[in-house]
């Protein structure tokens, strides 16, 4: 019996030992794990939150399927404002690729043509392609926000854009173009027709070319002053010749993948509200 008491009380002492131990080294620690992990997932989910993508960035969905095929997300010249002039030479410049970058899915084709003597540059873009006159100089993109189909609401700061192009000429005679314009409330063009659309947030602009094969590009958002904060549309544009009425009517690029990217580390301190 004494050897049992005795056992006893050995394993009740020790029992009573390891429970200070734990309630005063091992739970603080189980209890800082389970705070950081806490943060850590509450930190993840806020910075997922807001941080928009490009619409139908991979050009998977397409509408008006036929002659005047778009992208959903996306306009072209067949949903231009043209003159009358302009929109007798109008073509079908936009195509839906059936084999993607990885050979699945769709991808974005874009063509140049020529149309009454003149280039006419291939183009899709959030906004509005406008011609206002038969000179290819005066034409331009925009956002309009009158219309919810030629606008694209944007409230987020990207760090950069990446995308998927292969572009068929590879001499001097033309390149691709890409600009992606973060603004206010306003109605911003693309070349910028005033003072205003002179100065947007944001904006990622590269004329490129590729070699003749797929290649990743990435183009670095640059911003003003406070243009992280202020951002209420974005206009996109996507074209295969980097110069309006000027350039090659054989050029052909191929677009898939559009991505912004975000810094996560910033994004944490950008408030849209």
């Amino acid at each position: 019996m004494g050897k049992i008491e005795l056992s006893t009380k050995v394993n009740r002492s020790l029992s009573r030992y390891i429970n200070k131990r734990f309630e005063k080294h091992i739970r603080p620690m189980l209890m800082i794990t389970r705070t950081l992990l806490l943060l850590s997932f509450t930190t993840l989910a806020f910075l997922a939150q807001g941080q928009q993508q490009i619409v139908n960035g991979s050009f998977e969905n397409w509408e008006n399927l036929g002659k005047q095929i778009e992208p959903v997300g996306w306009n072209s010249l067949m949903s231009a404002d043209l003159c009358t002039i302009c929109s007798i030479g109008a073509a079908q410049c936009v195509f839906q690729e059936k084999n993607g970058r990885n050979g699945k899915g769709s991808c974005l084709r874009i063509e140049s043509k020529s149309a009454l003597g003149v280039i006419v540059n291939g183009a899709v873009t959030t906004g509005r392609i406008t011609a206002p006159t038969i000179r290819p100089s005066g034409a331009y993109n925009q956002t309009v926000l009158s219309d919810s189909e030629f606008q694209l609401p944007f409230k987020d700061a990207p760090d950069s854009l990446v995308f998927w192009a292969k572009y068929s000429i590879t001499d001097k005679s033309d390149s691709a173009k890409v600009s992606f314009l973060l603004h206010d409330n306003f109605e911003q063009t693309d070349p910028p027709r005033d003072q205003v659309s002179l100065q947007p947030n944001g904006a990622a602009l590269k004329t490129f070319q590729t070699a003749g094969d797929w290649q990743r590009v990435s183009v670095p958002f640059d911003y003003k002053k406070n243009g992280k904060s202020n951002t209420h549309y974005l206009l996109a544009t996507f074209s295969s010749s980097h110069k309006a009425g000027k350039g090659n009517s054989n050029a052909r690029l191929w677009i898939d993948e559009v991505e912004l990217i975000y810094n996560r580390s910033e994004q944490a301190f950008i408030s849209n509200d």
